[in-house]
């Protein structure tokens, strides 16, 4: 308190030289107390600028949200949320990973052509060297806050640099305990967050991930009653899968039992969106009128096309993701953006919004003029998906991949799925695509930030998770 009135006596005698023996006692006294009031009130003025929520949820394909046209009711609340928010049909994430993606969404980079992270083992590393969304904006005031679900999204793999308190998994060590938190524990514990948290003077960025449309597909059982009539009845024929992409093994499923899987993976849609319906109902609907919401996924899941049935990998239904900006208000602007834009764009808008200069340079392009403008435009843009040897490369609605020995080249809006190689159809595209791939490459110096730190430590305990969620098989 002693800023406070040390600064209104301030204010007092600069403003006034009014002497008691010149002015009525009484006037004089409430002259006083009304600028002492006046001093007061704009030292406690509410810092106004947004709350930020970002939420994440993995393996959560575009075309299976029912705000993006999918017929099987799997998003009621993220489809109301939509017509709310500004939706982004075209988006692409930058790597079929979540480690990856993640360290893209948080920097604004490449992950493997901008050097973001270090590998040890099956693990991949954020670089403590990196600049993050939540680092710049802890130096500006905002309180930093994540939750997060396993061990891919966990501080052991960098994802805490920025944040003050950083909620995630603590790596297993008793026998039977589960190495992912379900959808009810995540949105839990942000309800208890923003319930009680402190500082409320302050900004805050909350970061959720969600983790539940990740393999194994195993919603509540109450949700088996969704898209019962779906449920196979025959099993059909025998084909064979890849799963565990890091190992390249594969292993047989009927049809029958592929449409099962999807109806699970549905079923888990299912849940997330009622879970993330409990957290605004339950917490963030008294927030939204100062809080811009960001929802998006790391990546999206196979599902058996191009005989994959997971992820970690560079086609459509793995790449292509939902991305909702709601901005602050009780009745937003919305609407729909067919612009290509990159999950990479999610660190500069915020800083655009907030009116926060890059001191850095970074690949992410700002879609703050897309949030306020009608119209498309700018569909000649350069995106990029990337794993350290296989790019897929983007470029007016054609889509070429990259491979150590061979190539894939589609015609995304005739073609959504990939099912035609035009490779050979169109080699002046092909090596059009590539001498961008080239040029991205050879000014990457520009935004390398160069680490000598030691090489991350890879626990048992850690293995132990990564095989629970499937990445590892004995």
């Amino acid at each position: 308190m002693e800023c406070y009135f040390r600064n209104a006596a301030k204010k007092i005698i600069r403003l006034t030289k009014i002497s008691i023996n010149q002015c009525n006692k009484t006037v004089f006294i409430l002259m006083m107390l009304m600028m002492i009031l006046s001093v007061l009130c704009s030292c406690h003025k509410e810092d106004r600028r947004p709350n930020i929520v970002m939420i994440t949820i993995d393996t959560l394909r575009a075309d299976h949200l029912n705000p993006y046209g999918y017929k099987r009711n799997t998003s009621p609340f993220l489809d109301k949320l939509a017509k709310e928010s500004v939706l982004f049909k075209n988006s692409v994430s930058q790597c079929g990973s979540t480690p990856q993606s993640l360290s893209s969404i948080m920097t604004g980079l490449y992950p493997f052509t901008d050097d973001l992270l270090v590998q040890n083992g099956p693990f991949w590393f954020l670089k403590k060297d990196k600049i993050t969304l939540g680092q710049i904006l802890r130096e500006r005031g905002y309180t930093t806050h994540a939750i997060t679900s396993s061990i891919q999204s966990s501080a052991s793999t960098g994802m805490d640099l920025g944040f003050e308190t950083f909620d995630g998994i603590h790596v297993v060590t008793d026998v039977g305990k589960s190495p992912r938190r379900i959808a009810e524990e995540i949105t839990g514990l942000a309800v208890d967050w923003l319930t009680n948290r402190q500082n409320r003077e302050k900004p805050f960025f909350l970061w959720l991930h969600y983790l539940d449309p990740h393999h194994p597909y195993e919603a509540p059982g109450e949700f088996a009653k969704y898209f019962a009539e779906d449920e196979p009845r025959e099993k059909g024929e025998l084909k064979f899968y890849r799963f565990d992409e890091m190992q390249s093994k594969h292993y047989p499923l009927t049809d029958g039992e592929l449409l099962k899987l999807i109806v699970d993976y549905d079923r888990e849609i299912r849940y997330t969106d009622q879970s993330l319906e409990v957290l605004f109902k339950k917490a963030l609907t008294g927030y939204l009128k100062n809080t811009l919401i960001i929802v998006t996924a790391d990546h999206g899941e196979a599902l058996g096309n191009h005989n994959i049935i997971t992820h970690n990998e560079l086609y459509q239904t793995i790449l292509h993701v939902p991305l909702l900006v709601r901005l602050p208000g009780e009745h937003p602007r919305a609407g729909i953006v067919n612009n290509p834009v990159m999950l990479i764009d999610i660190f500069p808008t915020i800083l655009d919004l907030l009116k926060i200069p890059l001191e850095k340079p970074i690949r992410g392009k700002s879609l703050k003029p897309l949030l306020f403008s009608s119209g498309d435009h700018d569909y000649k843009r350069f995106r990029l998906a990337e794993y350290p040897e296989d790019q897929a490369l983007f470029y007016e609605g054609t889509k070429l991949i990259v491979r150590k020995n061979r190539r894939e080249l589609y015609n995304l809006k005739k073609d959504m799925y990939e099912s035609n190689d035009l490779v050979d159809a169109m080699p002046e595209v092909r090596a059009m695509m590539i001498e961008y791939a080239s040029q991205l490459k050879r000014n990457a110096g520009d935004y390398h930030r160069g680490s000598k730190e030691a090489l991350p430590k890879v626990t048992p305990e850690m293995i132990k998770e990564l095989k629970a969620l499937g990445y590892i098989t004995e």
